[in-house]
């Protein structure tokens, strides 16, 4: 057989653990590949990448170039796994088994959980997403929806394939605006990311796009990104080196500047600047940050108590001392008492049930 005559042959790669992005990366994406897998000549199959922890990866391998792309879901948590068919001539099929293996996640790292896994540096995700921004034709606009919290319109999200550090930021634009843009790519893709919104209750229209955002970059080689702008105006700035980026603030056109804290995956809302000054003070981890305070120019201050949505005032403080305390649930706060700089206290009765 030609197989035997030139040194052809094949094995099926198999594992229940996730890869690493970085070291898959480097073991099959470099050129030229190392050891045993600079051998292959062809794989295709599925893999389980580590920050993909809802969506296949569609692996396939041709001569020099090995790309890696999201696929379906996966139907089950139980189902995640690795399926590699590996072709090549002169094949050390016990070492190429060991390399692949080395690239899987290990025991450490496989305690650390899916929330440190969403924060590896994935180039296979990067370079993905530049193709559909390059290719962009559609978008999807989503709507927020009070009654859904951002924690049910993230698990959609994250069944689409999008990573824990895309979806906050995603969603706390759309949760604090009232709507945007939360994805790009061909029209089908964005039908049935829409019906996906849908089932959970929330509004999404897919339109017709725009030029992509432009990423800006500085350091050395371009490895460190500093900012981001996008068609709509909306700016976000970053710090830290390449992989490890964080969000700290956004400006949006309309003069608003959200601030933000925390390391690349885990940024969360500290402060938002409104086009008049105000400054509305965040507490709380993302995606539940919640509003306990809003200072205006004129020296008023507004406290706030309760959960993410649903935060209440309940004190007023002015800049002449006087404060007010209030009761009632967002929305139908009523004032129960007045204390005056002069001392004085006024009381409120409250309506009966």
């Amino acid at each position: 057989p030609e197989t035997i005559e030139y040194g052809i042959s094949s094995f099926v790669f198999r594992a229940r653990l996730p890869f690493h992005p970085e070291r898959l990366h480097t073991a099959l994406s470099m050129h030229p590949r190392k050891g045993a897998l600079g051998s292959l000549l062809r794989v295709k199959g599925f893999v389980w990448l580590a920050p993909w922890g809802s969506r296949q990866g569609i692996a396939a391998l041709a001569g020099t170039q090995f790309t890696l792309k999201p696929g379906s879901p996966w139907a089950a948590s139980s189902n995640r796994r690795t399926e590699l068919v590996c072709i090549g001539r002169g094949l050390d099929h016990a070492a190429a088994l060991s390399a692949l293996t080395a690239c899987l996640l290990t025991e450490p790292e496989l305690a650390a959980g899916a929330a440190s896994w969403s924060q590896l540096w994935d180039p296979f995700f990067e370079v993905w997403a530049a193709e559909q921004r390059s290719g962009v034709t559609w978008v999807l606009v989503l709507h927020k929806n009070e009654t859904v919290p951002m924690k049910v319109a993230g698990g959609v999200l994250e069944r689409a394939g999008f990573g824990a550090s895309v979806v906050q930021p995603l969603l706390t634009a759309v949760y604090t605006s009232g709507q945007g843009n939360v994805a790009h790519g061909a029209e089908a893709d964005m039908l049935v990311l829409a019906s996906l919104f849908a089932a959970v209750g929330m509004k999404a229209v897919v339109k017709q796009g725009s030029a992509p955002q432009v990423q800006h970059y500085e350091g050395p080689d371009g490895q460190e990104r500093t900012r981001v702008e996008y068609p709509d105006g909306k700016v976000q700035h970053y710090e830290g080196p390449k992989g490890r980026e964080r969000k700290v603030f956004v400006k949006f056109p309309d003069g608003q500047v959200q601030h933000y804290a925390g390391p690349k995956g885990e940024e969360r809302i500290v402060r938002i600047v409104g086009p008049e000054k105000e400054v509305e003070c965040y507490e709380g981890l993302a995606p539940d940050e919640r509003k306990v305070r809003t200072e205006y120019p004129d020296g008023r201050v507004e406290h706030y108590e309760g959960p993410d949505n649903q935060e209440r005032k309940i004190r007023v403080e002015y800049a002449d001392e006087k404060k007010e305390h209030l009761e009632g649930p967002k929305g139908e706060e009523r004032v129960v008492r007045t204390e005056h700089p002069d001392g004085r206290v006024e009381n409120f009765e409250t309506s009966p049930c």
